[in-house]
């Protein structure tokens, strides 16, 4: 499903096999990147598959090293999960 299908891919990732095979590392891991679909369960019917989560859905900055992150800052490729809260001094 991975290989087959990848969520479209953050800019923070050189191409589209490294994407692929981050997934696929990350899901062997246990990271969640595949959730479960229940379908026609009300209907009794019921059929379950599985999917990719969203691009956005998936922590994949949590790995992200800090030179990494600086230099795709400055490529402006560097849209994180999480925008982290900068200090500054409002004095200055």
């Amino acid at each position: 499903m991975i290989q087959a299908a990848p969520t479209p891919r953050p800019a923070c990732f050189p191409d589209d096999k490294a994407w692929r095979d981050w997934l696929v590392s990350a899901h062997i891991s246990g990271l969640r990147v595949v959730r479960r679909v229940d379908v026609g369960k009300s209907q009794g019917c019921r059929q379950t598959s599985h999917r990719l989560l969203p691009t956005e859905k998936i922590p994949y900055c949590d790995g992200c090293t800090t030179g990494h992150q600086r230099r795709m800052l400055e490529q402006n490729r560097c849209h994180p999960c999480v925008v982290p809260v900068l200090e500054f001094d409002e004095s200055a």
